[in-house]
């Protein structure tokens, strides 16, 4: 009986002790699946800044965001509206239900028509598979082109699924990273399948001049420069070429963001 006595003692004097050391324990980590980013869920904005609700696209039908973003403007006259436009652009959400695949595509296409370079380039890094798409793939080269960073630009182009019809776009991309690498068999290559079955029109002749003069090799006559989108810009530039009267006239958004952040732009355009 004793012993018994000493031993409800011994716990109850021990039973505080317990309880005060599982106080001190750290409380228990949740753990949860990352959910992997896609063309939808991607942000560049966050919520502090401004993001839209995540539920803004999944209630809407995928043809109607098609022509809805296929209409966004490149410019606005009222900031407000330019401020609403950019929160829409950037932020990110679940995807809408259905083949959503083209609107995705609309979404990146309208950032690069209003010169998001930066925006654009953060939304194609997270971008997941989607950055596979040729038409995504695209419009992130043209960004990363038009922030000066050719070696991200041709990573964007070699990462692309191309297909049997490949985009002109890509393969003349893929012919100047060959180009400026010293790979002349590579960028003759690339700029012959990017005529394919295609008849040849002037854009060839004047890609085929601006990489060969890249590579070291210029033509005897050189064309005028073309800045009609942030890649024939960078050839233009790094081939040296003059440019003829109105040389702005067609240049996209993201052309003119490449000449404005390009120090070995010709000053008039830089301007």
């Amino acid at each position: 009986m004793v012993y018994r006595h000493i031993a409800l003692a011994a716990f109850a004097a021990a039973a505080p002790l317990s309880a005060a050391a599982q106080s001190n324990l750290p409380a228990p980590i949740e753990s949860q699946e990352l959910r992997a980013l896609d063309a939808w869920s991607v942000s560049a904005v966050s919520r502090a800044d401004g993001a839209l609700n995540p539920d803004l696209w999944s209630r809407s039908e995928p043809e109607f965001l098609t022509q809805a973003f296929d209409r966004l403007p490149a410019t606005y006259e009222s900031p407000a509206a330019l401020n609403l436009a950019r929160r829409v652009r950037l932020s990110g959400g679940d995807a809408p239900r259905g083949d959503a695949s083209e609107a995705s595509r609309k979404r990146f296409e309208a950032l690069g028509r209003m010169g998001q370079a930066d925006a654009l380039a953060v939304m194609a890094a997270g971008a997941g598979n989607a950055l596979s798409d040729p038409q995504i793939a695209t419009y992130a080269a043209q960004a990363e082109l038009a922030r000066g960073r050719r070696n991200e630009a041709c990573a964007r182009g070699r990462s692309a699924t191309i297909g049997e019809a490949p985009p002109p776009f890509l393969l003349r991309l893929r012919a100047y990273c060959a180009a400026a690498d010293g790979d002349r068999a590579a960028a003759d290559l690339a700029l012959e399948l990017s005529r394919g079955a295609r008849a040849a029109s002037a854009d060839d002749n004047w890609y085929s001049a601006a990489v060969s003069a890249v590579g070291g090799a210029p033509p005897a006559r050189a064309p005028t420069a073309r800045y009609d989108n942030s890649l024939s810009a960078q050839l233009s530039i790094g081939a040296q070429f003059r440019p003829g009267p109105n040389p702005l006239n067609n240049a996209s958004t993201l052309a003119l963001v490449s000449l404005a952040r390009t120090e070995a732009t010709p000053q008039p355009q830089r301007a």
